[in-house]
């Protein structure tokens, strides 16, 4: 019997100050969630709030400021919406609107230097921070004081 699919582990995003890409975001998400809710349910017996909460567009805006929002499949693990499935495409069409491409950094596209032509063995290298072991007879013991062993490894003899 195969084994069921576990749930993907959820992304926690560390907090961050808001930028105006971010607040700009939340406005469209939540003019977004208005006219579609009113589309939907044309009656004024439900709130926008039943098509997406306010914690479901909270959470959207972190991913996207983390952006860990690559594809409607990463939304639909990512956020517990129950309406992603249909709507997924459009709430990323507006993340692709209000978030701008990541900046180029030095560091992804400049390839490492390789470290297979160090000439000096690693085992001949000196450590300078390195912990020279303690001799046995500087250790006292803390129950009977004596020199050269511990008090947890202290046997009592009767």
């Amino acid at each position: 019997m195969p084994q069921p699919k576990r749930k993907p582990c959820q992304v926690k995003v560390s907090a961050y100050t808001p930028l105006a890409t971010d607040n700009t975001l939340k406005c469209a998400l939540l003019d977004w969630r208005d006219k579609t809710a009113r589309a939907r349910w044309s009656s004024n017996d439900f709130g926008p709030d039943v098509l997406m909460h306010i914690n479901i567009v909270s959470r959207i805006v972190d991913l996207a400021h983390a952006r860990k929002l690559a594809n409607v499949d990463k939304l639909k693990e990512q956020v517990p919406w129950s309406f992603a499935h249909e709507y997924g495409a459009d709430i990323m069409a507006i993340i692709s609107l209000h978030t701008p491409a990541p900046e180029s950094s030095p560091f992804i596209s400049t390839p490492l230097q390789s470290r297979a032509c160090t000439t000096v063995p690693l085992a001949s290298t000196p450590t300078p921070h390195a912990r020279k072991p303690r001799p046995s007879s500087s250790w006292t013991c803390g129950t009977c004081k004596e020199l050269g062993h511990r008090s947890m490894y202290h046997v009592h003899y009767v």
